[in-house]
Order: C-alpha cells, then structure tokens, then sequence
C-alpha cells in the first residue's frame, strides 16, 4: 500500500474540493441549460400551438361567416320560391278562368254551329223544294233506250196552263219520248184545273204493256214522282181530245211537295 504524507493528503483533498466544486458547477449549469432549454421548448410547443388554434378559430369564424351567407341564401331562396308560388297559383286562377271563357265560346260556338247547319239544311231543303225537276242529259239518254222497243207508238202529253216548271219537264219528256221514235202530241200548257190540282207525272192509257214501261222508265231513270191513276174526271178543261187517239196520255201535274 502508498504511504501517505500530510502533506499529500492535504493535496488530495483540495483536489477533492476542486474537483466536488466543479462537478456542483457542472451539474448547476447542466440544470441551468436544461431548466432553459426547457422552457424555451415550452414556449415553442405554447407558441406553435396558440398559433394552431388561432389557425383553427379563423376557420371556425369562417366557417360560421359561410354558413351565415348560406342561411341568408335560403332565406332568400325560399322568399323567391314564395312569390314564384304566388305568381304561379295567380297564373293557374287566370289559366281558370280562360279556360272557362274558352268552354263558354266553345258552347257559344257549337250551337252557332248547330244554327247555322239547322239553317243550312232548311235551306237545302227550301232549295230542293222550290228547285224545278229536271232530267239529266244521261237520264234523257237512258230513257230513249229504254223506250225505243216501243218506238211508232203515240203519246198524249198535257200540263196545266201557267204551270212554267210542269212544261219545261214534260218538254225534256218529249224529247226523250221523240229520241225513241214515239209520236207526241204536245198539249203543254192547256189544261185549266177547275178542282184539284194533281202532282207528279200521271202517265195512264189504253196500251198497258206501254204505260207500265213508261212508268218504270221515269221512276228508275228519271226519278221522278210517277202514278198510274189519271186526273179525275172534270177536274180541268183541255184544249185537245183528252188523248182518246194515242197510247197513252202523260199528264204532267205540278211538283209534289215534301212532307
């Protein structure tokens, strides 16, 4: 073992005494640095954290600043939509309204419809009662054929006096009865009604094979208000012999007024 001197033991320890002084220094500036370093971290976690939530509350108060101008939009919007839907149930109260007015022209309008056709056909009907009878040039056509197996044979053929329309059809008879080679003894226009006044075309006669075709001949081809019985007996003066030498007489009365 070292042998130690006072002397060497006083050395050692002020050299212990140094040494425990710079280690308690040392370990107090250690603690210094730390307790600064500490803090100047918690300043910069404090910081970048004021710095967050500043962050965040500007967000925040952006957010509410949206959603403030959304909410007046929809406020708005509905407000709109409110008077869209006034404008549109006082459109639907006048699209009523003119679809009344059109139901009510249109009920105006179908029975001025129903006047004016009532009145057209009144009309059609005052026209085919007051229009004279007339044959076509066909049905004059087809009457000669029909008539021809009958032709040399003679007709007496009368209408009443004054009785314009009576003449000119048995005017258009006589030249169909003519066309067919049968003799016609024109006594239009002669005989004066003292009774009655007949209607129609009366054809009557000794011949009746040839009065029976005759009456056929007008009805089918002619169209015409035909009849086998003669005037009366009296009822009218003729200027002729009453057709007592033909084959037939063809008496063409006044034109039958429908019912």
């Amino acid at each position: 073992m070292w042998a130690l001197t006072a002397q060497g033991l006083q050395s050692l320890s002020v050299a212990a005494l140094w040494v425990a002084t710079i280690s308690g220094g040392i370990a107090v500036a250690a603690g210094f640095l730390s307790t600064i370093t500490a803090n100047h971290a918690g300043d910069l976690v404090q910081s970048d954290a004021d710095r967050r939530i500043a962050e965040a509350e500007a967000r925040g108060r952006e957010a509410l600043a949206h959603a403030a101008e959304a909410e007046a939009k929809g406020k708005d919007a509905l407000a709109h939509a409110a008077d869209a839907n006034v404008e549109v149930a006082r459109a639907n109260e006048g699209l009523a309204v003119a679809n009344s007015k059109i139901a009510s022209a249109n009920e105006r309008a179908a029975a001025l419809e129903k006047k004016a056709a009532d009145a057209k056909l009144a009309t059609e009907r005052l026209r085919e009662q007051i229009a004279p009878r007339r044959l076509a040039p066909e049905a004059l056509a087809d009457i000669s054929a029909a008539l021809k197996p009958f032709s040399g044979k003679k007709v007496f053929l009368e209408s009443y006096t004054l009785d314009v329309e009576s003449a000119l059809l048995g005017g258009q008879i006589m030249d169909a009865l003519q066309k067919a080679g049968i003799g016609v003894e024109d006594m239009r226009l002669t005989n004066t009604p003292l009774q009655s006044v007949f209607t129609g075309v009366r054809i009557f006669g000794s011949d009746s094979v040839f009065v029976g075709s005759m009456l056929a001949t007008f009805a089918k081809e002619g169209h015409l208000a035909v009849s086998l019985e003669p005037p009366l007996s009296g009822a009218g003066s003729s200027m002729g012999d009453g057709g007592a030498s033909a084959d037939a007489n063809i008496f063409v009365g006044t034109k039958p007024i429908k019912e």
